[in-house]
């Protein structure tokens, strides 16, 4: 016998989002917060989206 998952868990909830082509899905659908810096709300496709995590690296230095 396995051991009981612990209580208070969440993940899946037996719902599967509807497939679509990447044709099909717009850029444009999810709100987007812009970051005041021009060139990194263009890198991002618009700004952030909420609730979202961009994770940002580069070389040591680099900026």
């Amino acid at each position: 016998g396995g051991a009981a998952a612990p209580s208070g868990r969440t993940g899946w909830t037996g719902q599967q989002a509807q497939i679509r082509t990447l044709a099909e899905v717009s850029v444009e659908e999810i709100p987007r917060f812009s970051t005041a810096s021009g060139e990194l709300d263009r890198v991002l496709g618009g700004g952030l989206v909420d609730g979202s995590v961009v994770l940002i690296g580069g070389d040591p230095g680099i900026g």
